[in-house]
């Protein structure tokens, strides 16, 4: 299965902790197996950042890759127990990226 989307700020506002506010745009697929009755699931995406206009940064935002894995095991009809693990990692980190300070 696969995925894809945008992610745009709706305010410019006065934000730059813990992070401004950054576009980004990602891509990413999405696999399941169901082997009864646990279902086990995993994904992997790349999400592009994209400068706005209105975040007060030094440089460009990093890209990252994201994975997911996990498990969900039916306890009963109506009742599952699920766990999982994301994990990113930063692709183009750009030393010289920072928040500015405030004047």
């Amino acid at each position: 299965m696969a995925s894809g989307g945008l992610s745009i700020p709706t305010s410019q506002g006065e934000h730059t902790q813990p992070l401004p506010y950054v576009s980004s745009a990602y891509l990413g697929a999405t696999a399941v197996k169901n082997l009864e009755p646990l279902v086990v699931f995993g994904g992997l995406s790349y999400v592009y950042a994209m400068r706005t206009s209105g975040a007060r940064l030094y440089g460009a935002p990093p890209d990252s890759v994201v994975t997911r894995l996990g498990a969900s095991l039916a306890i009963s009809p109506f009742t599952a127990v699920t766990a999982g693990l994301n994990a990113s990692y930063v692709v183009s980190a750009n030393p010289y990226y920072q928040v500015q300070a405030q004047v």
